[in-house]
């Protein structure tokens, strides 16, 4: 049975990944916020293991049992940018995944799923291919791009490594 680390469970896409990979038999570490809500994921709770990343290092994750795949799922998520949000955006999409990363390769995990955004493609033409040139719409799709790049550059034997770019989705127990 495969050991799952996933982060952004409490939110949309993750709240549903959470449901799956459950239902499928996989063992899942949940890494979350404190202060995360998880109505999304209440019934769920019981059958994972959860640290709260700001009052645990995350490396104690990793330690308590064997990781075989992150899955990385977490941002903050802003379309409009407003100018007072770069720290907690860079914290939340750029130096997290980077430290998540870290401990994953330290740790020996074998492969490491991100997720981007379309936003990091020219949306000047419509629909958006999937093969559109680079070209950030946002912030927050910028640091979407810096963490990606990062990503690229330790892509290893020792860890495989992919980058997912979702497409609007849409559902059960999506935010208003």
């Amino acid at each position: 049975m495969q050991h799952v680390l996933l982060t952004g469970a409490t939110g949309f896409i993750g709240s549903h990944l959470l449901q799956a990979l459950l239902s499928q038999g996989y063992r899942v570490t949940i890494l979350k916020r404190s202060t995360s809500d998880t109505w999304r994921i209440e019934h769920l709770l019981d059958q994972v293991s959860t640290y709260d990343v700001d009052q645990v290092v995350i490396e104690e994750a990793f330690k308590a049992d064997k990781v075989d795949v992150v899955v990385h799922l977490a941002t903050l998520y802003r379309k409009y940018d407003h100018g007072c949000e770069v720290t907690p955006m860079v914290e939340a999409n750029v130096s997290f995944p980077i430290e998540l990363l870290e401990c994953a390769s330290r740790n020996n995990v074998k492969k490491f799923i991100n997720t981007g955004t379309f936003f990091e493609c020219d949306c000047s033409s419509l629909p958006i291919r999937v093969d559109a040139p680079i070209k950030p719409f946002n912030f927050y799709a910028k640091t979407k791009v810096a963490f990606d790049s990062y990503l690229k550059q330790c892509q290893s034997s020792d860890i495989k490594s992919i980058t997912m770019r979702l497409y609007s989705p849409y559902g059960e127990r999506e935010n208003e």
